[in-house]
C-alpha cells in the first residue's frame, strides 16, 4: 500500500502534463442542502476527466520501459483518452482497444491524441481480453485502469489540490467505479487530515463496492445498468477495495433519476457540464443520501465527457418532471 509521500511524488511527475483544476463555490447548491458547497471541477481537466492523472503517473514512472514496449489498454472512454494523451506527451506508441459499441465521438477523441484504435467485443470485458491478446502477441505494456498503486497515487493528487484550496473541508464526496480515484484521495487526505469525512457514491445499477462492503468480500455483479457510464464497473479492484475498507467513512448509492436531476441542476444553476459519474456526488447531496448540514463540502465532479444527445435527453426528462 502507498502513503501520502507517493502522492506528493506523483504530483511532481504529472504537473507538466496535468492541470490543477479549480474549486468554485455553488451558492444554489449550498442553499439547497444547508451547507457550504464547493465544486471540484475536474470536468475541466485535460481530456475531460481525472483519468489523465493516474495514466500520466504510470507513464512517467515506467517511462524507460514503455519507450521500448509502447502501451496498450482497454477502455470505452475516459481512461482511453487519458492513456492516449499521456502516451502522446511522451512520444510513446499507444494502442487502445474499445468495445464496438463505443460512441464515435469518443473513438475520434481518443484517436486525436495519436493512439491506434482497435474496436473489439460487445463490452469492456471483451475489449480487455482482446487487449491482453495483443499485449501477449506484441509485447506492449498494459496500463491498468484502477487496480495499480502507481495509478492510484496519480489519482490521489486531486486530493492534494482540495486540501490546498479548501483546508477547511469537512466532507469530501467522490464518485466510485472501480475505486482508483477514491482510494488515492482517501490515502492522501486521511494521512494529512484524518478529520475529513470521505464519502463514496455509486450508482444503484453498478454498486459493486457497496455490495462488497456489505458482504465483507469482493463482489462481482452479473451486469451493470446506469446512465453514469464512467462508474459502470461490475467488479472492484483488489487494491482500491482494501483502501476503501480502511480509509473511506461511508459509501452510498443513488439511482439514475437522482443522477440525471443533479446533472440538469448543475447545468441550469452552476453552468457546469458533467457526465453522469461527475454528477453522482451532487446527486447524493440533493437526494439526502448524505447528511452535511452546516459543513464545508467538496463534491468531486470527476469528468465532463458526455454526448450532446444524452445531455438533451436528460434535460428534456427533467423538464417533463416539472
Amino acid at each position: 500500500m502507498i502513503d501520502p509521500t507517493h502522492v506528493f511524488d506523483a504530483e511532481d511527475s504529472i504537473r507538466p502534463t496535468v492541470r490543477e483544476t479549480p474549486i468554485v463555490h455553488s451558492r444554489a447548491l449550498s442553499a439547497s442542502v444547508d451547507a457550504e458547497i464547493h465544486l471540484k471541477l475536474e470536468n475541466l481537466q485535460r481530456t475531460g476527466s481525472f483519468k489523465i492523472r493516474g495514466a500520466t503517473n504510470y507513464v512517467t514512472t515506467h517511462l524507460e520501459t514503455l519507450q521500448e514496449t509502447g502501451v496498450i489498454t482497454a477502455s470505452s472512454g475516459n481512461h482511453a483518452q487519458g492513456v492516449a494523451f499521456a502516451a502522446n506527451r511522451y512520444d510513446l506508441e499507444a494502442t487502445i482497444v474499445m468495445p464496438e459499441s463505443t460512441p464515435r465521438s469518443k473513438v475520434e477523441a481518443t484517436e486525436s491524441y495519436g493512439a491506434s484504435i482497435v474496436l473489439s467485443g460487445d463490452d469492456y470485458g471483451a475489449a480487455k481480453e482482446r487487449a491482453y491478446e495483443i499485449r501477449d502477441r506484441d509485447g506492449a505494456t498494459y496500463v491498468p485502469t484502477f487496480d495499480d498503486w502507481t495509478v492510484i497515487a496519480g489519482q490521489g493528487t486531486l486530493g492534494l489540490e482540495v486540501l490546498r484550496t479548501r483546508p477547511d473541508c469537512d466532507v469530501l464526496v467522490v464518485p466510485i467505479g472501480g475505486g482508483g480515484l477514491i482510494s488515492g484521495i482517501s490515502l492522501l487526505v486521511k494521512g494529512l487530515n484524518p478529520s475529513v469525512r470521505i464519502v463514496g457514491v455509486q450508482a444503484d445499477g453498478a454498486s459493486t463496492i457497496a455490495r462488497s462492503l456489505e458482504k465483507g468480500q469482493a463482489t462481482t455483479l452479473d451486469s451493470v445498468d446506469t446512465v453514469a457510464d464512467g462508474i459502470a464497473i461490475n467488479s472492484p479492484g483488489t487494491k482500491p477495495l482494501s483502501v476503501i475498507e480502511s480509509h473511506v467513512d461511508e459509501v452510498v448509492t443513488v439511482d439514475d433519476d437522482a443522477i440525471e436531476h443533479a446533472l440538469a441542476r448543475l447545468l441550469e444553476t452552476d453552468k457546469v457540464v458533467v457526465e453522469g459519474a461527475g454528477a453522482a456526488p451532487v446527486a447524493a447531496l440533493l437526494s439526502g443520501a448524505i447528511d452535511v448540514e452546516g459543513e464545508v463540502v467538496v463534491p468531486v465532479l470527476s469528468g465532463g465527457n458526455i454526448d450532446l444527445d444524452v445531455v438533451g435527453d436528460i434535460v428534456q426528462a427533467e423538464l417533463d418532471r416539472r
